[in-house]
């Protein structure tokens, strides 16, 4: 429950119905929430599954206008294995009776948390349909701020690619990655059932409400074009990455490689001339200076030669 409601849960939110949020988790107040409201046992369920599809639903024949149950998918950031930030998305259940709407989530959501101060709409006009539809705007807002923060730490990653060898920046992209997945998966889901609220008469007999609408249809699709390009940019971002890492570790085996071959030239001397059969200057009183002197010699020419042909 948010620390800014009243003990019962119910906060005045409009004119002529109260909000009640309650968290999944609770089962207590879960059981107290769905018995004094007579909520379907199925809803309950549903609410609580992390896996749930966005829908609508009716339960009640004797209201047909405004759906009694919408589940929509919002964002959540989430610590991964790896110990990398990334994103899931989880279902928000709204509920609507008479004089009362009821949210339920799995986790706290920041937007739900601090709603009446940072939505750009005044609270005197709010009215039931009218904060649904602002919750259903926040939503697609919030996958928008997400997806801005993805592509910012893309850009960061993407700074680091070009110096660097290491492998877990290919894990922080996989992350990110991910985020696409769940998001794309989401939006997807949430764009049809949004739209389909055009076609309540409840959702748009009023201006201020089709205008919400609009912007929330506006925000949705923003957010799904805003998934297909970031993931089109990982993607891209992910096959340079991974030439760059190889294309790194190629010249450091290459000058590996080079440093080998430049060291084995006076060993090779060395072991030729302390092979114990007849060998040039075995005799020569010079000759351990002669040999010497060759070795560091031909150990330069080849330092010049792999230097011009850039393998240094």
């Amino acid at each position: 429950m948010y620390p800014e409601k009243q003990v019962s849960g119910e906060k005045q939110t409009g004119k002529t119905f109260r909000w009640i949020h309650t968290f999944t988790q609770n089962k207590e107040e879960m059981k107290e929430v769905s018995k004094k409201h007579k909520i379907p046992d199925y809803v309950i369920e549903s609410a609580g599954d992390p896996n749930e599809v966005p829908r609508r639903e009716h339960w009640d024949i004797n209201r047909s206008q405004i759906p009694d149950l919408l589940i929509l998918k919002y964002p959540y950031k989430i610590q991964g294995d790896l110990g990398y930030e990334e994103y899931v998305t989880l279902p928000l259940t709204i509920i609507t009776l008479e004089e009362t709407v009821l949210t339920f989530s799995q986790t706290e959501v920041l937007f739900l948390t601090d709603f009446p101060e940072k939505n750009i709409f005044s609270s005197e006009i709010w009215d039931r349909d009218y904060f649904i539809l602002s919750l259903i705007w926040k939503i697609g807002a919030e996958y928008i701020d997400c997806l801005t923060e993805i592509n910012k730490r893309m850009d960061k990653l993407e700074n680091k690619m070009t110096v660097s060898t290491q492998s877990d920046l290919l894990f922080g992209l996989m992350a990110l990655q991910k985020s696409l997945v769940y998001f794309d998966s989401a939006i997807d889901s949430n764009h049809p059932l949004i739209k389909e609220l055009q076609s309540l008469e409840f959702f748009t007999e009023a201006e201020r409400s089709r205008s919400l609408l609009h912007q929330a249809l506006i925000e949705i699709e923003q957010a799904e074009k805003m998934v297909a390009e970031t993931h089109q940019l990982l993607t891209q971002i992910g096959d340079v990455f991974s030439s760059a890492i190889g294309n790194n570790l190629n010249t450091v085996v290459k000058f590996l490689s080079s440093i080998t071959i430049i060291l084995s030239i006076p060993s090779i001397i060395g072991a030729l001339w302390g092979m114990n059969v007849p060998v040039p200057l075995t005799h020569h009183p010079a000759g351990f200076f002669i040999l010497g002197v060759l070795s560091i010699l031909l150990t330069v020419v080849s330092i010049w030669y792999f230097y011009k042909k850039k393998y240094l």
